[in-house]
Formats: structure tokens, C-alpha cells, sequence
């Protein structure tokens, strides 16, 4: 049997972003947003964030 491999995999860019400051992530995330035209997910961001923090969501789960 072969070893299996990780559902998920890290990519470079991701290993890349890990130690952001939080300003620095939010720059990030807003561009990204301005990139792919998703006014709507830059609109409710803020709100978004306040909640998953509050739920105690984890990544997955705040961006379902």
C-alpha cells in the first residue's frame, strides 16, 4: 500500500502569507476581493470576521 497523501496541500503562497500582521491581511483580502469582483464579500468582511470570532469558527467553517 502506498502511503496516502494530505486532503489538503499547503501551497507556497499560503506557507508564504502565514506570518501577516492582521493590517497586512486585511490589505491582502481586500485586494484579492477588488481582483475578483466580489464587492459584496468586501462589503460584509467586517461583519463576517466580528461573527466567526464570536462562533469560534474555524477556517473552514467561516468561509462556508
Amino acid at each position: 500500500m502506498s502511503p496516502t497523501t494530505p486532503a489538503t496541500t499547503i501551497t507556497p503562497t499560503l506557507r508564504r502569507r502565514r506570518g501577516l500582521t492582521e493590517l497586512a491581511a486585511v490589505a491582502a483580502v481586500d485586494q484579492a476581493c477588488r481582483r475578483l469582483r466580489l464587492p459584496t464579500v468586501r462589503a460584509v468582511l467586517d461583519e463576517a470576521l466580528t461573527v466567526a470570532g464570536k462562533e469560534q469558527l474555524s477556517y473552514q467553517g467561516f468561509l462556508a
